[in-house]
């Protein structure tokens, strides 16, 4: 509470100036743009912190249409798995999907049937909970070429789509069938400066204000003339 204090006391008198909100804008967004480039996997978290200025090429939404294993019997398997017991699971896994074969395959061709819609057949048969819900059930979930956040054969049945609309074809997982749609791309941008302004000042105020209490408490430290005796800790 008193550190919160003295930290707006001693912001009310520093101003962010112009030169010093640009500066900052063009150092971050040279850092998000290296490390975005090299790898999207941080995006998520710059949007979700509130400043993300840039987004890569190479990113696409797609639509998951899941025939499910029963959650019991997936939840064993991941367990063999979490155990090294990969030819156990991989038994298993095979046999639940030999029971829901040929429901996975009238599902698929109701999806690609000429004039199919896609989203109305996702809504009757998809069995995954994340597009129940949105964003994910417009959109879709948002990969990207060697993303490790969701099962790999999903991620790289997705990225094997070659245009917007393409359908994968049922694709085996240890979670059962997936059918995939390329539902679009996402946009490459670049925020720019007038309009990252409004998010960007009240974060470098606050990096500001923070040097400003550091550099206060030390002096304030050196004034006192505290003495530690830090070999008496124990």
């Amino acid at each position: 509470y008193v550190k919160k204090n003295v930290k707006e006391k001693l912001g009310e008198d520093y101003t962010v100036t112009e030169e010093a909100l640009k500066a900052y804008y063009e150092e971050n967004l040279a850092s998000q743009k290296k490390t975005l480039d090299e790898s999207p996997k941080s995006l998520d978290t710059y949007e979700s912190l509130g400043y993300s200025l840039y987004v890569p090429s190479g990113l696409r939404y797609v639509k998951n249409l899941l025939v499910a294993i029963p959650e019991d019997i997936r939840e064993q398997i991941t367990d063999l798995r979490l155990d090294d017991k990969d030819e156990e699971a991989d038994s298993l896994r095979d046999q639940e999907l030999a029971k829901i074969k040929d429901k996975a395959e009238e599902v698929y061709q109701k999806a690609t049937a000429p004039g199919a819609d896609f989203d109305a057949v996702l809504a009757e048969y998809g069995e995954d909970p994340g597009m129940k819900t949105e964003p994910t059930k417009s959109q879709g979930y948002r990969i990207y070429q060697g993303m490790d956040d969701f099962d790999t054969i999903f991620v790289e049945a997705g990225m094997a789509l070659e245009k917007v609309g393409d359908i994968s074809p049922m694709t085996a997982s240890d979670f059962g069938y997936y059918i995939i749609q390329y539902a679009s791309d996402v946009e490459s941008k670049t925020v720019p400066y007038e309009e990252a302004k409004s998010f960007l000042e009240p974060l470098l105020r606050d990096e500001e204000v923070g040097k400003l209490y550091d550099e206060k408490v030390e002096e304030w430290t050196e004034a006192a003339d505290i003495q530690k005796y830090e070999d008496r800790i124990f």
